[in-house]
């Protein structure tokens, strides 16, 4: 009756276990070899898979361009500066020059 049920459950129980183990070892692998390659393609995609990451690198790049530029700008300003100081100094040596003989 009962217990001939249930012996048949069981073993049917086992039989699935047994084959169901059999098989571990070998989804593991394969488990194993996907998180490996998952890696390798991370690591060589680099901020491709990062968004936040690759957002932060695009305004960085954005910035360093601004900063270029205003860099540029400073410099061309400063030598316009450089440029009437230089003449500046010549006209008052000029005219020390000039006061100085008269």
């Amino acid at each position: 009756g009962e217990n001939v049920d249930l012996k048949h459950t069981l073993r049917t129980l086992d039989t699935h276990v047994s084959s169901r183990r059999d098989t571990l070892p070998l989804q593991k692998q394969v488990r194993d070899a996907l998180r490996q390659s998952n890696l390798q393609l991370r690591q060589r995609n680099g901020l491709l898979g990062n968004k936040p990451l690759l957002r932060d690198f695009e305004e960085k790049v954005d910035d360093a361009t601004g900063l270029s530029q205003r860099i540029d700008t400073l410099r061309a300003h400063h030598a316009q500066l450089s440029a009437e100081t230089l003449a500046t100094k010549r006209k008052i040596q000029k005219a020390q020059i000039v006061a100085g003989t008269i």
